[in-house]
């Protein structure tokens, strides 16, 4: 079977299909905001708006919560299109879903795949898709999967699927721009390192045979691959993927590994329900039906290969294309997100493509095989599947809508979430602070204790109701939360610091002491630590060391005009009325009527003299 590209004008109206139907079936999100950590990526990102904000994007990797610098560099130019405002975000989201959609369909024709349209449709619209198109932080599982694609593509100039021939020297540009494509969805989201990997199982399922050369030509690829794979790898493991959460074994890993694999070809089948967080589930090496996962997809590839004169490559590529592209969400490295679940939506992403692909196709052959003569009905039943799907997606994607739809529709599906819990416990929390509302703190709490009781160990939410019960003064029993959240994750930097406050009002200084010190060598410039023990230090009458800590805050922070204010008030107290003169006019550019700041002001120009008089903070 050869290889050919899409007819024009067919391609072009099944493009224009595949946009109006993504468009209508999202058309939710349009009216969506932020979500969970839409504030670390976007809202609260202060490298959006620094001067320097884009060069540190892409030089400092620690200052991101993932060093994926495309992703933040998108983000860059749309704070300066369209500020923070959420619609802008939502639809370059979903803009770039049709782009990637639109890419897979022309992938499946160029392969000559059954059922191509269908499938590309069916990857449009299917509902574990909302979560990488719904939710502003995953624009990178999007962007990454059409560079991906364009990858591909720009693969087969050089070298058409089935090319035995090899490549010719015309298409030489296409290798090029395949490898800058791949490094571009590296840049973007290294969930995409099986490229080359996919690059040889499309080369072996259309010729049957694997050279020397294809090795040789995919090599700089699988180098790129490992590289930015160690990089994540390394930067992940320094900033979240620590503590009690990742200490599987491998035995226990491939349990993981094999039982996440059937999750996600079971959900891609029958997509209900969906959730934004499912159950982590207990892993035993101990419990023999545990095995059966892992034994049974290895039984599913050797089945497929030993049926490969009768079916053909083509089932065994897409399971290995499937699983291959799934791997490095599997378990077998450290992935941020299983602290709270083993599976999520938005790692199917990329490996959805293959197994759609393979069951659009089986159904169309399928169809052609028993009723040849009924081609109407076929599509009229392939349209009520994409419809089905639609209708699924769009519902899921209304709870999208905000934090509080969010969580309550997990809940509803996952009752115990410990992420859902944790995080609508501190809006609560958050909420009650504002309003001094106590029934919304009490409730803040009930969510809390759900959390912890909850599929996973939740440091976080140890530690948020260990600070919730101090705040009503229940210490003994808030302080045992916080040390719960420390055993699960000494560095917890949060809980460091609610257990310096502890050990503080407890009249422990030493104690309080060493946990903010704690805090601030595992992370120099976390401010409330900072911010924390330089006022206890001012209190025992050490201004010095608590000018040290003010500065040091102030250097990660320079416009933070609580920090200016608080230094300039241990300056004029030890009487360097000009270096607090300097802080304030930090202070009063940003807040003018501030009266505590023009009082300070006024008092050290007075205490400086007739100099101090034409001094202007």
């Amino acid at each position: 079977m050869t290889a050919r590209g899409p007819a024009r004008g067919g391609f072009v109206l099944r493009s224009l299909l595949l946009a109006v139907v993504v468009t209508l079936v999202y058309a939710p999100v349009f009216r969506a905001g932020f979500i969970w950590d839409d504030d670390d990526y976007v809202t609260e990102n202060r490298l959006l708006h620094e001067p320097d904000g884009l060069r540190r994007i892409w030089t400092a990797p620690r200052e991101s919560p993932q060093w994926y610098p495309l992703v933040f560099t998108t983000f860059w130019v749309e704070y300066r299109l369209w500020g923070l405002e959420p619609a802008g975000y939502h639809a370059v989201n979903v803009a770039l879903h049709v782009g990637v959609a639109v890419l897979l369909l022309a992938a499946l024709e160029r392969l000559c795949v059954p059922g191509a349209t269908l499938a590309a449709l069916l990857f449009a619209v299917h509902p574990l898709q909302v979560e990488s198109v719904a939710w502003v932080t995953e624009r990178k599982n999007v962007l990454s999967l059409l560079f991906f694609m364009l990858a591909l593509h720009a693969w087969w100039r050089w070298r058409p699927p089935d090319d035995d021939a090899g490549p010719a020297g015309g298409r030489a540009a296409g290798w090029w721009m395949a490898l800058g494509c791949f490094l571009l969805a590296l840049l973007s989201k290294t969930a995409t390192v099986p490229f080359p990997a996919v690059l040889l199982v499309l080369i072996w399922w259309k010729r049957g045979r694997l050279r020397w050369s294809d090795g040789r030509e995919t090599l700089p690829f699988f180098a790129l691959a490992i590289g930015f794979g160690l990089v994540t790898s390394v930067l992940e493991g320094e900033l979240t993927t620590r503590g009690a959460h990742w200490t599987l074994n491998p035995v226990e890993r491939g349990l993981v590994a094999g039982r996440a694999v059937w999750f996600y070809a079971a959900k891609l089948v029958w997509p209900h329900p969906v959730a934004f967080s499912y159950p982590r589930w207990d892993v035993d090496a101990g419990v023999l039906w545990h095995y059966a996962f892992p034994l049974g997809a290895v039984a599913v590839v050797v089945g497929l290969w030993s049926a490969r004169g009768r079916l053909g490559r083509g089932p065994l590529a897409a399971v290995l294309l499937f699983a291959g592209t799934l791997a490095p969400v599997l378990g077998f490295v450290n992935v941020y997100y299983h602290r709270y679940s083993y599976t999520a939506d938005h790692f199917a992403y990329l490996p959805s493509m293959a197994l759609l692909a393979l069951l659009s196709a089986a159904l169309v052959q399928g169809w052609r095989r028993w009723w040849p003569a009924r081609d109407r009905e076929g599509r009229i039943v392939a349209g009520a599947l994409a419809c089905t799907f639609g209708l699924l997606a769009c519902a899921h994607a209304t709870k999208f809508r905000d934090v509080e739809t969010l969580w309550a529709d997990t809940l509803a599906k996952n009752p115990g979430s410990c992420l859902a819990h944790n995080s609508l416990g501190h809006l609560l929390r958050t909420r009650a602070r504002e309003t001094g509302d106590a029934a919304l703190a009490d409730a803040a709490i009930e969510h809390f204790r759900a959390a912890v009781a909850g599929d996973a160990p939740c440091e976080e939410a140890h530690n948020n109701l260990g600070a919730s019960l101090l705040e009503r003064g229940e210490i003994e029993e808030g302080d045992a939360h916080l040390q719960r959240a420390l055993a699960i994750r000494p560095d917890l930097l949060s809980a460091l610091d609610n257990h310096a406050l502890v050990m503080q009002r407890l009249g422990r200084s030493d104690e309080a002491v060493a946990s903010w010190e704690r805090a601030i060598a595992a992370q120099p410039d976390y401010i409330p630590a900072r911010w924390n023990l330089a006022h206890h230090l001012a209190a025992l009458g050490d201004r010095r060391a608590a000018l040290e800590h003010v500065d040091a805050a102030i250097a990660a922070r320079p416009d933070a005009v609580n920090l200016r204010g608080f230094a300039s008030e241990l300056l004029a107290a030890d009487g360097r009325h000009e270096e607090a003169l300097r802080h304030l006019a930090v202070v009063l550019a940003a807040q003018p009527d501030d009266p505590d700041a023009n009082a300070r002001a006024a008092a050290s120009r007075q205490a400086l003299g007739p100099a101090g008089e034409s001094t202007t903070p």
